[in-house]
């Protein structure tokens, strides 16, 4: 059975670690990401989620993640199409105002947005939530593996 990899990164924050393991933000690192599974963002996808490809308004009071899912098309001929979910979270600010976190899966090609689901399912499944966490540290050449199904 074939398998793909979905690679990961995530809104970069200054996280303060509370100490019942809750976390709030204490700012962002502008224009940089945390736990990512790949060297750097590709171009295209950094420029889709600075043209605010992904961003939603989200219910400040729900607790629920928000799952976005976009194809984006390839800006040059050195990177390929890319299939990418943002699952957006609701977290706090050091002062306690509420705002959106992202965690951004990815993966190559312009037909895998079922993929990535299909993925983030199967971990739910298995009592793990994909939320935004700064707690979770990720690996440059670590992605996710997920066994392809047959859509």
């Amino acid at each position: 059975m074939e398998t793909i990899e979905i690679h990961e990164f995530s809104t970069g924050i200054i996280p303060e670690i509370l100490p019942d393991g809750k976390w709030i933000s204490r700012g962002f690192k502008v224009g940089e990401y945390m736990n990512l599974t790949l060297p750097q963002v590709p171009h295209s996808v950094g420029r889709a989620i600075a043209n605010k490809g992904f961003e939603v308004a989200k219910d400040r009071n729900s607790q629920e993640p928000t799952f976005v899912g976009r194809v984006v098309l390839s800006i040059s001929n050195e990177e390929p199409d890319y299939s990418v979910v943002a699952v957006v979270t609701t977290g706090q600010d050091e002062y306690g105002r509420s705002t959106s976190f992202y965690r951004y899966f990815l993966c190559s090609g312009k037909d895998n947005i079922w993929q990535i689901l299909d993925w983030i399912n199967t971990q739910q499944q298995q009592g793990i939530n994909p939320v935004f966490n700064p707690s979770e540290t990720k690996e440059v050449g670590k992605p996710n593996q997920h066994k392809i199904t047959k859509n």
